[in-house]
Formats: structure tokens, C-alpha cells, sequence
């Protein structure tokens, strides 16, 4: 399974269009000169996405030589940003806002917002979960999305990436 996730980011692109492939193709090209590395933002509470992503960070995917002197690299981050949590770290449960509360009274209860809506939950532990997550979505030119829900509870973040998309024609959704 590791030698199987490691090649799934080589040919990330192979089951794509052939217009996408070359869009990619062309920013991978470009990315080579400052090397390309992998970050993973997790929506899952578990942690099976770090084992595999500390298992294969310890080795580049991929070698370029820029010169006779430089190489770059393409890596992956082993530090796996959990929006939600994990199982054994504060698996925050809850919605993305206030908005979602149809019980307004609800909203009066101390601490009621620090426990039940998700970004004041992370921001009341003491965590830097939503903050990393802006910074590493502000800082990519590819995002590829696996397993995120469409519900409303993850607004927050389709907005955030949505925005980012809008910023740049040289950025990719996949």
C-alpha cells in the first residue's frame, strides 16, 4: 500500500483530460525550479493519512537536477493539519457557524459556541489547526480534493478554497 501511495502522487494527473494533464504538467514544470512539496489538510478524524504521509516523507517522490550543483525536490509535509481534530486529539463535532444554530437561545448558553461550532472550538483549545490550514490553502497552486464533504458544516473551507481559486488563473482544482 505505501509503494502504491507514493506512485498515486507521480500520476496524480493520468486519469485526468488531456487539456487538464498539460495544465498541470506546465505548473509542475514551472514549480521543479523551487520544488514541490506535498501538504495534506485532513477532514477525517482519522489518522490513517499521517501514517501513510510520515511513512513516505522520509524519501522525495522525485529528484530534478536544477544544475550541476542544485537539486530540488518533490516531498511530501509529514504534518498532517486535521481540521476537525482526530480521534485521540479533541475530534471537534459541530457546525461551521452560527447560522447553522436554528435555536438562537442556544447562542446565550456560555460556552456553548466554544464547544458546538467548529472554528471557536479550535480557537478555544488552544489549537492553530484553521489558521495552518488558511496558510498552506494561501500558499498552494494545486489543490486536490478527496473524501470532503459538500455538506454545509465544511462552508467555511469551500469558501476559503473557492476564493483562492478565483485569485489566480494559474491555480488548479482537482
Amino acid at each position: 500500500e505505501l509503494k502504491q501511495f507514493s506512485t498515486a502522487f507521480l500520476t496524480l494527473y493520468d486519469e485526468l483530460t488531456p487539456k487538464d494533464r498539460i495544465i498541470l504538467a506546465d505548473i509542475f514544470e514551472k514549480e521543479k525550479q523551487n520544488g514541490i512539496k506535498l501538504n495534506f489538510l485532513n477532514f477525517n478524524y482519522t489518522d490513517c493519512l499521517d501514517y501513510f504521509a510520515k511513512r513516505i516523507s522520509a524519501t522525495p517522490l522525485a529528484t530534478w537536477d536544477i544544475s550541476t550543483t542544485t537539486k530540488r525536490y518533490f516531498s511530501v509535509n509529514p504534518n498532517v493539519i486535521h481540521i476537525h481534530g482526530t480521534t485521540a486529539t479533541f475530534p471537534l463535532l459541530g457546525v461551521d457557524n452560527e447560522n447553522q444554530i436554528s435555536n438562537k437561545d442556544l447562542l446565550n448558553i456560555p460556552r456553548f459556541k466554544d464547544i458546538l461550532i467548529k472554528p471557536q472550538s479550535v480557537e478555544a483549545i488552544g489549537q492553530l489547526w484553521h489558521s495552518d490550514a488558511t496558510k498552506t490553502i494561501a500558499n498552494s497552486r494545486i489543490i486536490c480534493i478527496f473524501g470532503m464533504s459538500l455538506g454545509i458544516t465544511d462552508g467555511k473551507w469551500w469558501t476559503k478554497i473557492l476564493n483562492w481559486l478565483n485569485q489566480s488563473d494559474s491555480r488548479q482544482l482537482i
